[in-house]
């Protein structure tokens, strides 16, 4: 047998039950919406639209989406205001009620709204004239006058530092290593539970697959996403936790999968520029954070990288002569020392702040 619902095209009656009791019907009862969103007495009376439906779902659908809907826009604005900047103009996102916070700019937010629906419920107008705006492109950088004027940067004095999505920060450690395997659709990726307790998902042909395409159950999250805050699947989410702890660092530092990822994107770095250290060094600035290296940072990642060489050159004469003795104590890896120690150097930028933050 099969549970299935469907549309009979004529809707059973509802009754107010008295006292709460199915047992006790009052008087009958039609659809509708709460009175404090419309004028409390208007009656909400859904035409049929087409075939044998009540028209009931649709008339609330349009309803809902009516331009001169008092919520709607407004809650969907604030939303994607959140995601561009930490925090909402009005901060409780699902509540919008007396108990809720009151918004902090609300001509803003009733211009953004406004604006959002005559153009057309366009997210590309809306994420664009965010991103556009002054608020939008100011530093983040601290000062003195802000922190005496708004400590809390409920005002938008500085552009607030926010750190990516537990998907984003994985998809950009496999995007910098060309390890991002960018096939689209079909089944999700399996997740394999190990031994140790860590939940990862299983590497393609060609690299890992995007977070979206990682199967989700319940119980067996990838460690990656559950220690960047991804929710779990229980409850319901209204916010995303934006948690700073050392379990993120740790990950980052000592995961086998993040590691090998650090190998892979130091051999796309000498693929592309074989020996030039000064251009290697640009390069993984260049992928990993947008940007080219100050004189000082290039000279730092020059002594590092030969302070590494030197240690990985030690290293592989000791596991040649042990090697001699025992050819069992080889650990298969080719590269050279050059190659490992600029793998060292990939991972100290995946663990750096400018990787996972947004400035």
């Amino acid at each position: 047998m099969i549970r299935a619902l469907w549309d009979r095209g004529e809707p059973s009656p509802t009754w107010l039950f008295r006292r709460g009791e199915f047992t006790n019907p009052g008087d009958p009862i039609g659809p509708g919406v709460l009175s404090v969103l419309t004028d409390g007495h208007t009656q909400f009376e859904p035409q049929p639209k087409r075939g044998d439906s009540t028209g009931r779902r649709l008339a609330f659908a349009e309803w809902l989406t009516k331009p001169d809907h008092p919520l709607t826009s407004r809650v969907f604005v604030n939303r994607v205001w959140y995601h561009h900047f930490g925090r909402g103009i009005v901060e409780s996102l699902s509540n919008f009620g007396k108990t809720g916070v009151p918004p902090t700019h609300p001509e803003l937010l009733d211009w953004l709204a406004t604006s959002f629906v005559e153009n057309d419920w366009s997210l590309k107008w809306l994420h664009r004239e965010l991103m556009n705006s002054r608020a939008y492109r100011q530093s983040s950088q601290f000062r003195p006058e802000s922190q005496s004027l708004d400590r809390d940067n409920r005002w938008l004095s500085r552009m607030p530092l926010h750190r990516l999505e537990a998907e984003a920060v994985r998809d950009s450690l496999l995007a910098v290593s060309s390890q991002l395997d960018e096939a689209e659709f079909g089944t999700p990726d399996e997740v394999t539970v190990r031994a140790d307790g860590l939940i990862t998902s299983k590497r393609t042909e060609a690299g890992w697959r995007r977070t979206v395409y990682v199967r989700q159950r319940r119980k067996e999250i990838p460690t990656i996403l559950e220690t960047f805050d991804l929710p779990q699947m229980i409850p319901n989410c209204v916010v995303r936790p934006n948690s700073t702890v050392a379990s993120q660092a740790l990950h980052l530092l000592n995961n086998g999968m993040v590691r090998e990822i650090a190998d892979d994107y130091a051999d796309t770095i000498v693929q592309e520029v074989p020996s030039d250290r000064y251009r290697q060094i640009e390069r993984v600035y260049q992928t990993a954070l947008s940007r080219n290296p100050t004189p000082e940072e290039t000279q730092l990642a020059l002594e590092t990288l030969d302070k590494l060489t030197a240690q990985w050159e030690t290293q592989l004469v000791s596991a040649a002569d042990a090697t001699k003795t025992d050819s069992k104590q080889t650990d298969g890896d080719q590269r050279p020392a050059e190659t490992r120690a600029l793998a060292n150097f990939c991972h100290i930028i995946l663990n750096s702040a400018e990787f996972l933050f947004v400035d």
